[in-house]
């Protein structure tokens, strides 16, 4: 960190190697602002600030030039892209996953077999104008209540994932505004090996019923 500076809304606004943050002190979020949101400063000097105190505006001085921060000037709009799911990856080899998505109840369905457990999926926010600045969230609900907090990775992996049915949900918190999108579901099913099906399981009923009554007669009769 080279400078902080507070502004009249009690904000606080700190110039780093990586850019500008805006810390708000009431909610207790923070905004960054780097080149990839247009920002001109690519590096910023020690000392380099300065606030005008008649009209309330921040200045900060970087080895290229400096910015200036008015009041309402980084005021942000509300934004929030959906989620797409967009990428697949069987036992880290990639696969078109719409290959393996189908339509039931209007709603698509990752179908996987038993044998392919071992998989990760990738979802993007797509967002042309805060630079995919986003940190991601997933769970996975019928295993974990929880939020699992995934930093600036898109990517959800999972591993010996038994067969059954499984719906994953993913949200975003935009970095810029601190606010976050609506959660997005992915319907997934595990198909079981046959022996684990419920024609397999009827077939075993019916053995179990038919041994147990060779069983009866046998021990009512002597013989079969």
């Amino acid at each position: 960190m080279h400078a902080i500076l507070e502004d009249r809304r009690r904000n606080l606004w700190l110039s780093t190697n990586q850019g500008m943050v805006k810390f708000n002190t009431s909610t207790l979020t923070y905004q960054t602002f780097k080149h990839t949101n247009e920002l001109k400063i690519t590096e910023f000097s020690d000392g380099a600030f300065f606030r005008d105190e008649v009209t309330g505006s921040l200045l900060f001085g970087g080895v290229n030039g400096f910015i200036t921060i008015h009041e309402n000037e980084y005021a942000q709009k509300e934004y929030l892209p959906s989620i797409a799911f967009n990428r697949l990856s069987i036992f880290g080899k990639e696969h078109n996953i719409y290959d393996f998505l189908t339509e039931k109840k209007g709603k698509h369905v990752l179908e996987l077999d038993y044998s392919q457990n071992f998989f990760s999926v990738t979802f993007t926010a797509i967002d042309y104008l805060h630079g995919n600045d986003y940190t991601y969230f997933y769970k996975l609900d019928e295993l974990n209540d929880n939020w699992i907090e995934n930093g600036s990775s898109n990517n959800a992996a999972f591993t010996n994932i038994s067969p059954g049915q499984y719906t994953l949900s993913v949200k975003y918190r935009n970095n810029l505004t601190g606010h976050e999108g609506e959660t997005e579901q992915l319907s997934i099913k595990i198909i079981p090996p046959w022996y684990l099906t419920r024609i397999a399981y009827s077939i075993y009923s019916l053995l179990c019923m038919g041994l147990i009554l060779l069983i009866f007669l046998f021990s009512r009769n002597g013989t079969p």
